[in-house]
């Protein structure tokens, strides 16, 4: 877990999902991420009724008990909550969780297709992504939410057939850069496959997969990637702010 305070790692994981909506997983008021608490006391997950460019900071998270139950910053929760509850129930690894829409993700869920490594995210992701079948509708149930967690296992991502994904990771940084990743590699996939051409993807040791040569080499590319995602968010949010000045 992080060093900063609940307020400071709030305010990243809020930062965090504008960076997803600007990169295609924003879908109205739905999709959220969360955080385990640090102390113990459950999972703080985005409030409903706002879209995932719409978090700012600690005000716009609940906290629930591993009931679900509201203890902290009372407000609208989503009904999907076991998702994250039962995720970071089962994976002690896991300290944030998030389920986006993200568009082009949406579309190869309805297929039988494997992802494929067209580029370097889906070659990071390649032969770990889950799909969970058992429904397209709401994961609003514990039992739900642990077929789910079973379904995704030991991964960092998993496709929700006609529903969207789920990405988890030990960090911010990693569970972000997992359902960017995997939203970029679904889109670079789908967009080949409708060009009709004949295509190929590389396999083996062929992979660019930097994030995932080691622990150490990962935990760079995920700060620096990251960052990287930040700055531009940061840029964006400044044009916008001085064209309505």
């Amino acid at each position: 877990m992080s060093a900063h305070s609940p307020t400071d790692d709030l305010a990243r994981l809020a930062t965090a999902q504008r960076m997803l909506a600007m990169d295609g997983h924003d879908d109205i008021t739905l999709g959220h991420m969360s955080l385990r608490d640090a102390q113990g006391r459950g999972v703080w997950i985005k409030k409903a009724l706002r879209g995932i460019d719409e978090v700012w900071d600690e005000s716009d998270f609940i906290l629930v008990d591993w009931s679900g139950k509201p203890i902290e910053n009372h407000g609208p929760c989503h009904s999907e909550w076991p998702i994250h509850v039962r995720i970071m129930t089962a994976r002690s690894d896991v300290n944030v969780v998030g389920h986006t829409h993200a568009r082009f993700s949406v579309l190869l869920s309805a297929t039988d297709e494997d992802l494929r490594a067209l580029n370097h995210e889906g070659a990071n992701l390649v032969g770990c992504v889950s799909r969970f079948n058992r429904t397209a509708g709401l994961i609003n149930t514990v039992e739900l939410g642990d077929d789910l967690a079973r379904t995704l296992g030991d991964n960092p991502v998993a496709l929700l057939r006609n529903h969207g994904i789920v990405f988890v990771g030990h960090s911010i940084e990693e569970a972000t850069l997992n359902g960017m990743f995997l939203e970029r590699a679904c889109r670079m996939q789908v967009t080949m496959a409708s060009t009709g051409w004949d295509w190929t993807a590389p396999s083996g040791i062929d992979h660019d997969r930097k994030m995932g040569e080691t622990p150490e080499a990962a935990l760079k590319y995920h700060r620096a990637f990251f960052d990287y995602f930040e700055r531009r968010l940061r840029r964006s949010e400044r044009r916008l702010a001085e064209e309505h000045a």
